[in-house]
């Protein structure tokens, strides 16, 4: 089986390949297991197909986030063949049209999202990067969907806007979810409260309440 590691890898398995959605077929594997990317072995029927290939073929997406294409031969007896496994990340990355970032394009976007930083929370580029970096993988998600780094920058504190302020709304719950867990910069919580104050600006309608609604009990805290 083939294990493939990036969007190019990608594209040439999948050149000339149907990913047709996944109630187009009727998958019929019971009892057959098969080899995935991860390096584990999966109970075909208990790992669901998020997509459907050409006759009796099968996107499988495995706990592990890996996407293997599984072709199912036989009748009375089923058996799997894969072709290949990828991360799930390149998969969806590549069917949803996003693109690869370089190492050029990662640093570029970085550098460019630490300058916003450091303009809006008044803070020095050094530190700003040090927030930046604990932010990383939500900034380049954005960048890869084709958001602008304002709209990153933005994004990231109000995650994390709603992770300090600890609201029991479900909205803000899931916003505080999708935060890092740990944080390398002393001064985060003051950096994510002076971009947050500036995002206000840009977002309305229920995100908008959702963040002033944060905001209002972060200085509530500080105040206490």
């Amino acid at each position: 089986m083939i294990i493939i590691k990036s969007q190019a890898e990608l594209a040439e398995n999948l050149a000339g390949q149907k990913v047709l959605k996944k109630e187009a077929m009727t998958p019929s594997f019971e009892g057959v297991n098969f080899t995935c990317g991860c390096g584990e072995h999966h109970v075909a029927k208990n790992t669901p197909h998020v997509a459907c290939g050409t006759l009796n073929e099968f996107f499988h997406q495995c706990q592990n986030r890996y996407v293997t294409l599984v072709k199912y031969k036989g009748i009375f007896r089923v058996s799997a063949r894969e072709r290949w496994s990828c991360p799930a990340d390149i998969f969806w990355g590549f069917v949803e049209g996003k693109r690869d970032l370089s190492d050029d394009d990662i640093e570029t976007a970085m550098v460019q999202i630490s300058h916003i930083i450091a303009e809006t929370a008044d803070v020095s580029v050094e530190e700003a990067r040090t927030y930046a970096n604990d932010f990383k993988s939500i900034y380049l998600e954005n960048v890869q969907d084709g958001e602008e780094p304002e709209f990153a920058v933005a994004w990231g504190a109000i995650l994390h806007i709603s992770k300090i302020a600890d609201l029991d709304n479900p909205q803000s719950q899931f916003l505080a979810s999708r935060a890092p867990t740990e944080y390398s910069s002393p001064i985060s919580a003051e950096i994510t409260r002076k971009i947050s104050l500036d995002a206000v600006s840009k977002f309305d309608g229920d995100m908008k309440a959702a963040v002033q609604e944060a905001l209002e009990k972060v200085e509530k805290q500080e105040h206490d």
